[in-house]
């Protein structure tokens, strides 16, 4: 099989697993968030653990805040305000092991270091099992659910290819 078709192979993979996951999502059999703060209230905080969104509304209007799948502060200030903290991105240091398909199967391990919202960037090296043949890769992945990742690796004998792997700690 041709570089290009693993490439478009991995592409489509990809593209089919983000839209499969953004289309089951649905509100049905939800209750809707009001259009109007109730009357006794100063605000109103809703979670939506499909989207992942925290949404607060005051007499002034409606916030939406992203919460990535790490960790995130609320405060309830004593004027009575919400501030959130939600770090979108930055450094991190989260090992994680997976299998790697590009030229040949292999098992690999590594560790993340730079996140943005739930896509993952990293380093490892990865073998085929039965053979000494260890590759180094960079790896770009995508936080599915909890800590399952799919995503693109580069590998140093320059392959394209998928993986996916679970975050270990």
């Amino acid at each position: 099989m041709r570089l290009r078709y693993k490439i478009g192979l991995v592409v489509a993979v990809l593209g089919a697993v983000f839209c499969l996951g953004r289309c089951q999502r649905s509100s049905a059999g939800r209750p809707s968030a009001p259009a109007v703060l109730p009357p006794q209230d100063l605000e109103q905080i809703r979670v939506n653990p499909d989207t992942h969104q925290l949404i607060i509304q005051t007499a002034k209007g409606i916030q939406t805040v992203t919460l990535p799948d790490r960790t995130s502060t609320i405060d309830v200030l004593k004027n009575g305000m919400v501030k959130v903290t939600s770090p979108q991105m930055g450094l991190e240091h989260h090992m994680f092991a997976g299998a790697v398909l590009s030229d040949h199967a292999r098992i690999g391990v590594g560790m993340d270091a730079f996140y943005w919202k739930k896509l993952d960037l990293g380093l490892g090296i990865a073998d085929q099992i039965g053979s000494y043949t260890p590759v180094a890769f960079a790896k770009a992945t995508y936080n599915i659910k909890g800590n399952l990742q799919v995503g693109l690796v580069y590998q140093s004998n320059k392959y394209v290819g998928g993986i996916v792997a679970v975050r270990i700690f």
